[in-house]
């Protein structure tokens, strides 16, 4: 079962009974110091992934292949260095990633293939058609991929709209720094949209 948001979890859990709770791990005497993460298992029968990425900057992602019965407090100490650490719970993650492309992506695409092919087969290049168009494909290709919607990291319960990652990182520092054992509150606005409020006890 994953820990509800706000606790902290002991030091010595395995990974691998965190699959399903993401964390904020961080420094004891430095929260700001603090790093997002979750674990997941991995492609062998005993190992686990780690995806985490700096929670002041959520979109620096970064994953490593461990022993799924390393304890969490370890784990953490391979990241932030061999210091006291505390590892807190916190609303689900939800990675960056690509999404469907973005507005004029195919003619911006095709644009640029004919550009790089008249460049290349054209003086002063001057190549030859075999070797200009391929090329010229090849960009072409590495433009359509690039022309996507990219989604930035964001932390929320699934059946709720996304929110960025600060809002709840700072909710997290609040709760390390002044409140042992938080729980979480959501407050809604007039509007109906949802703001993090501060853990409280």
């Amino acid at each position: 079962m994953p820990f509800p948001p706000w606790q902290h979890v002991p030091p010595d859990t395995a990974v691998r009974e965190l699959f399903q709770t993401s964390l904020m791990v961080c420094p004891a005497d430095d929260p700001d110091s603090g790093v997002l993460l979750r674990c997941g298992s991995g492609l062998e029968e005993g190992s686990a992934i780690v995806v985490h990425a700096p929670a002041l900057r959520p979109n620096a992602v970064k994953v490593v292949g461990i022993d799924d019965e390393t304890p969490i407090a370890v784990q953490a100490r391979t990241i932030l260095g061999d210091v006291p650490i505390h590892v807190l719970s916190v609303p689900h993650i939800t990675w960056k990633s690509w999404c469907g492309g973005l507005p004029q992506r195919t003619p911006i695409t095709a644009l640029i293939v004919v550009l790089v092919a008249a460049a290349l087969y054209f003086p002063p290049a001057s190549l030859t058609a075999w070797i200009a168009l391929p090329a010229a494909a090849v960009l072409g290709l590495l433009t359509w991929l690039l022309l996507r919607e990219r989604l930035p990291t964001t932390i929320g319960p699934p059946d709720t709209p996304p929110m960025a990652a600060d809002p709840v990182v700072r909710a997290a520092f609040h709760s390390l720094r002044r409140v042992p054992r938080a729980r979480s509150t959501i407050q809604h606005s007039e509007e109906g949209s949802h703001h993090w409020a501060p853990p409280v006890s």
